[in-house]
C-alpha cells in the first residue's frame, strides 16, 4: 500500500474515536464497500497510533465481528498504545 492509497484520520483522544464511532454519518458497510471499490483504506489513529483500519487493506477480526463493529480491522495493542501514551 501507497500512501496515496491510505486516508488517516489522526484523533486527540480514544473518547474521540469513541465519539466519532457512535455518531458516524455513514454506516461501516457503506464505507467499507466505498473505500475498497476505489481502492482506498481508511485507517483511524489516535494521537498518531493506527487502533482501527476500513477498506481495501484492512483484514476484518473476529474481535470486531464479535463486537458487531462490522467489516472493521482493530490494532489492540495500537488501542492499548494510544490509552497509556501521554500528551506530548
Amino acid at each position: 500500500m501507497g500512501y496515496d492509497d491510505l486516508v488517516a484520520l489522526d484523533l486527540p483522544s480514544v473518547p474521540a474515536a469513541v465519539s466519532l464511532w457512535r455518531n458516524r454519518p455513514i454506516d461501516v458497510m457503506d464505507a467499507a464497500a466505498l473505500l475498497s471499490s476505489v481502492g482506498l483504506t481508511a485507517e483511524l489513529r489516535v494521537r498518531g497510533v493506527p487502533v482501527a483500519r476500513l477498506g481495501d487493506d484492512a483484514v476484518p477480526s473476529g474481535l470486531a465481528r464479535r463486537l458487531g463493529l462490522g467489516p472493521v480491522e482493530l490494532v489492540p495493542e495500537g488501542t492499548l498504545l494510544a490509552l497509556t501514551r501521554r500528551r506530548g
